[in-house]
């Protein structure tokens, strides 16, 4: 039976709109047993089929507005625990921007949009205008960041906004409507032309259509040139222990004709994770882009979705593989071939060093060619095939860093690698310098020490009162006799090693060989 558990939402689905389905395929449960054993579900399937239960069930339709409370439940026999997280419906009808003003913070009114709900849809909750004519007489209240906005429903019912300046665009964000599809927070984005004759601002009253966005660049400047290519994901269940998940795309007439598995580093038990990326690379037959693939994926929702829930990672992980293909088919066109076709580590850098600068020597990166042959190289030939690493090898690791991770890039093919190093404190450790050995008659020896040994043999010369460990001209520790063994020790197991991690050793000896006396 279960004792305890705790629920890792972060990958379950938080938004909703009214009438959406509760969908908590991707809600992870770990769980500790009365033996102290854990257990990790890694969707609800599997915990749903150990004994969980969800209120409101999974797929139940939503319909009540604002935070909604999902209780994770385990009832066995006197055993009765409970987690809960919140999603959030949105009523998306009522949020709608109908109409948007741009003033500035005195109130004077730059410029006013009128939309529709379908122009919003058409553009999946990002509109756009570039170089809009405004008045000369508003660039100083631009140039001092004064320009704000209000947004208002069909109904007139002001909606919150969010606004903001980066560089020469404007950016208007509505965080209470989010589409559909995409399930991101809908924006406005807007760069000005100030003009001397530009026309003011009409009455309200009139009918003010926006403008017409810079057309789109022509669709052949992105146009699939045919081949076979090989895309690198950059992200993964076990990205960064395992490396990424690569696969093989066939590009004819620029279309994918063909997706396949070539490397996978998810987990392949429960074995569902691999059989829905297959049905995930046999979906996108006949794309020249994954843009809907990436937006089905992330909203959980959509035909490159449906049917595949509980293995959301593993889905984003090979939709970026995917995209990572066809962005090498994109730059193939009229320029030599890539060096080589995927790359994969060997031997990753020392995870752990305690160096002043990173140390990448021990890195060993496998590529494969169109050939079949492979090749392992090491960071000295990494320039060669266009491979650079940031940071780079020797760079200086910064006092208190606690992790850092290193990027090995072949830019043209847009792969990034990626190794993690955790620094840990450089080990200093202090060895004592020499042994006095002083004898009853008054005559005394010395003991000269190296960093390899810890025990010491001398001769029998004559009765020995006692000895000293020096470390320079100070004693560290007196030496203690043990008749039995004829050997005298030193113990630092309590002396302090200012400056230094250690000692080296913690035990010293010093044993008289009688041998010669017999």
């Amino acid at each position: 039976p279960i004792a305890s558990f705790k629920l890792d939402s972060r990958l379950a689905k938080k938004e909703y709109h009214v009438g959406d389905a509760l969908k908590i395929d991707d809600l992870i449960v770990e769980a500790v047993t009365e033996q102290g054993n854990n257990k990790l579900y890694q969707n609800w399937e599997l915990a749903k089929a150990a004994g969980f239960s969800s209120t409101p069930e999974n797929n139940t339709s939503l319909n009540t507005v604002g935070d909604n409370t999902v209780t994770i439940r385990y009832h066995k026999g006197d055993t009765d625990l409970s987690q809960s997280f919140t999603v959030n419906v949105k009523d998306l009808a009522n949020q709608v921007p109908a109409k948007v003003e741009i003033l500035t913070k005195a109130g004077e009114l730059v410029k006013r949009y009128s939309f529709t709900e379908a122009q919003w849809e058409e553009k999946q909750g990002m509109l756009s205008y570039v170089q809009v004519p405004v008045p000369k007489k508003f660039e100083t209240a631009w140039n001092n960041k004064e320009f704000t906005a209000k947004a208002f429903n069909k109904d007139g019912n002001e909606l919150k906004v969010e606004v903001n300046k980066r560089g020469i665009l404007f950016r208007v964000q509505f965080p209470n409507y989010t589409h559909d599809v995409a399930y991101q927070n809908a924006m406005l984005s807007l760069s000005f032309k100030f003009e001397e004759n530009a026309p003011e601002e009409k009455d309200e009253n009139e009918k003010v259509n926006p403008e017409t966005p810079n057309p789109e660049k022509p669709k052949e400047e992105n146009q699939l040139t045919d081949g076979i290519y090989y895309g690198t994901s950059k992200e993964g269940i076990h990205f960064q222990e395992k490396g990424a998940n690569i696969v093989k795309v066939r590009i004819e007439n620029g279309k994918i004709v063909s997706a396949e598995s070539v490397v996978f580093t998810d987990d392949t038990q429960p074995d569902f994770f691999a059989k829905f990326r297959d049905r995930l690379l046999e979906r996108v037959k006949g794309l020249d882009s994954v843009d809907e693939v990436k937006k089905s994926v992330n909203s959980k929702s959509g035909k490159y979705y449906d049917g595949l829930a509980g293995a959301t990672r593993t889905l984003r992980s090979h939709t970026s593989a995917l995209e990572n293909a066809l962005n090498q088919a994109k730059k193939q066109e009229g320029r030599k071939a890539f060096p080589f076709n995927y790359m994969e580590f060997v031997n990753r850098p020392n995870p752990s060093q305690s160096g002043k600068t990173l140390d990448l020597s021990d890195t060993r990166l496998k590529l494969h060619f169109p050939s079949g042959e492979t090749k392992v190289i090491s960071p000295e030939e990494f320039a060669q095939y266009g491979i650079s690493t940031s940071p780079a090898q020797g760079s200086p690791i910064k006092e208190g860093t606690k992790e850092i991770l290193v990027h090995f890039l072949q830019k043209d093919m847009d792969i990034d690698l990626v190794s993690a190093i955790v620094p840990r404190a450089e080990i200093h450790k202090k060895y004592p310098t020499e042994i006095h050995v002083h004898y009853a008659n008054g005559d005394s020896s010395t003991i000269t020490l190296d960093k390899e040994n810890f025990r010491y043999t001398i001769p029998a010369k004559g009765k020995i009162d006692h000895m000293h460990l020096m470390d320079g001209d100070k004693e560290v520790a007196r030496s203690q006799y043990d008749a039995a063994a004829n050997q005298w020790s030193f113990s630092l197991k309590n002396v302090p090693h200012e400056g230094f991690s250690s000692w080296g050793y913690e035990l010293y000896t010093v044993k008289v060989d009688t041998s010669k006396d017999n």
